[in-house]
């Protein structure tokens, strides 16, 4: 499986969206929910696609198991 270079550079893209929407003053924070819900769901796309790319479990001495569920 490639690594999706997109869904990275929409990581980097929330993160600065992130610490702009931090900055302006008044804090609007339905913009920073809204933001910080597309960042985590963002983060999980990546932890689910950096764990299909590893080797199965049984094939290194280090176990992946509780990490990649």
């Amino acid at each position: 499986m490639e690594f999706d270079e997109s869904l990275m550079e929409r990581y980097r893209r929330l993160q600065q969206d992130l610490a702009r929407a931090y900055r302006d003053l008044p804090w609007q924070s339905s913009q920073i929910d809204r933001i910080a819900d597309e960042l985590q769901a963002t983060e999980q796309a990546l932890a689910q696609q950096s764990c299909a790319r590893l080797p199965p479990p049984d094939t290194h001495k280090f176990s992946t198991r509780s990490h990649c569920q």
